[in-house]
């Protein structure tokens, strides 16, 4: 899969199926997609992540 994600934050894919992003602020709020692709197919979802 790939992640593109803008703003300020940083971002560091891992091996195991997380996303650790850093640096959020409350404005950051907001729906997020996921995008995943290998031999088998492609999956796409979104998501609200909410900063408090």
């Amino acid at each position: 899969g790939y992640c593109v994600v803008q703003r300020r934050s940083t971002h560091k894919p891992r091996e195991d199926p997380t996303l650790q992003v850093n640096g959020l602020l409350p404005d950051d709020t907001g729906m997020f997609q996921c995008f995943a692709r290998n031999q088998a197919g492609e999956v796409q979802t979104n998501t609200y992540l909410a900063v408090t």
